[in-house]
């Protein structure tokens, strides 16, 4: 599966939590943790996100690619813009 995501700022979904009436988490690298069960492959198209991953957080930024095999990770835009990524 090949599909390009854009991940939204933090104040983007902050808006969005609330204008939906859910709770703004207080630490966004504890937020929508997740794992999958594939070789995931992320190129940066445009802007830059962070890439969090138990204690280590990673930024990665346009033209920067990431291979991970299943970790329990988040993503988390601190940036203006947000972010564009191709995932394979």
């Amino acid at each position: 599966r090949i599909m390009t995501v854009r991940m939204p700022t933090i104040k983007e979904m902050e808006r969005d939590l609330k204008a939906s009436g859910q709770t703004i988490p207080e630490d966004w690298s504890k937020h929508n943790v997740h794992n999958t069960d594939s070789v995931d492959y992320v190129f940066v198209l445009s802007g830059a996100i962070n890439c969090v991953t138990g204690e280590d957080t990673f930024e990665l930024k346009q033209g920067d690619f990431l291979a991970q095999v299943g970790p329990l990770h988040t993503w988390v835009n601190t940036h203006d813009e947000p972010c564009y990524v191709l995932c394979i």
